[in-house]
């Protein structure tokens, strides 16, 4: 059988990465023991300090990375094999700070790439 790429739009709006839950769902012909590509455009604003990014699915720590400038960038990570479900999947994003008086975490875009059959 053949393979191919497929991509799962997970959400496109902008949001705020602060105990950020979404469930989304993977098709029954997902290769789950390959890896797969998540992908999000990050925002981070904050006036001094760090600020940090953890990103988990299923309950699986996916991504966890620390930032210490201003940006608006493209994100993406490797998502190890099984740790994707057929049907329904939930990805959590949590952000924190070390700023001494205002930060904001916003994500959007937020785009999962997978093996399937077809």
């Amino acid at each position: 059988m053949a393979r191919a790429a497929q991509y799962i739009v997970i959400d496109d709006p902008n949001m705020y990465a602060f105990n950020a839950e979404l469930d989304f769902n993977v098709p029954f012909n997902c290769y789950l023991n390959r890896p797969s590509i998540l992908t999000w455009m990050m925002d981070l604003s904050m006036n001094d300090g760090t600020a940090s990014l953890e990103v988990s699915i299923n309950a699986v720590p996916s991504y966890n990375g620390t930032y210490s400038n201003n940006l608006y960038i493209p994100v993406q990570e490797v998502i190890n094999p099984n740790v994707l479900l057929w049907g329904k999947n939930m990805i959590f994003f949590n952000s924190s700070s070390t700023a001494s008086s205002w930060f904001t975490a916003i994500i959007s875009d937020v785009v999962l790439w997978i093996e399937v059959d077809v």
